[in-house]
């Protein structure tokens, strides 16, 4: 693991955990350390766009740093994440995955500390304080079709979803793509 240069990735991206990491590092220490490293392992769920994106303003701002992508879905990223802990080679710096994924490598122990000072303009249901902050949000809703199911049969609460009256009537997309 390379815990200088994830110290320099955007604030609102997961930081790995590292004991070699000392939370008295300067930033142009964290600066110097990371020229040595050159490159910054970044495991995202992020669409390649996005992520490409990322890691073109990074490399802006830290132009001796090369960000190597590695794109996969959240359970992936864990997966791998926790083989490598467990072989006590891990290669990641930075992670972006649903949160779900990261309260459970939080819970373990993987993840470390890292706050931004920007983390302050983020509010306190959108991340985790010196663990993460949201980069983006995706809200999950109820739609119906007005035309098949009447107004006394709404669920009132998620549970209600689980009454036999929904079985076979509902969807779940899986992924999703963004429009612009």
């Amino acid at each position: 693991m390379k815990p200088i240069a994830l110290a320099l990735l955007l604030a609102a991206i997961v930081a790995i955990a590292s004991p070699s990491r000392s939370n008295s590092a300067t930033r142009e220490d964290l600066v110097e350390a990371a020229k040595k490293e050159r490159e910054v392992v970044f495991y995202t769920t992020t669409n390649l766009e996005e992520a490409s994106a990322v890691s073109r303003n990074f490399k802006a701002k830290y132009p001796f740093l090369d960000v190597n992508i590695n794109r996969a879905e959240g359970e992936r990223i864990v997966t791998k994440v926790l083989q490598e802990t467990r072989a006590k080679k891990s290669l990641v710096d930075v992670m972006q995955t649903p949160a779900f994924y990261l309260h459970a490598l939080k819970k373990k122990g993987i993840l470390g500390e890292y706050s931004s000072a920007d983390d302050r303009l983020y509010p306190k249901n959108f991340k985790e304080e010196k663990f993460w902050t949201t980069t983006y949000y995706n809200p999950y809703v109820v739609l119906y079709n007005t035309k098949l199911v009447s107004t006394q049969n709404l669920p009132k609460r998620y549970e209600d979803l689980l009454n036999p009256f929904w079985k076979n009537k509902m969807i779940l997309e899986k992924s999703w793509k963004r429009t612009k």
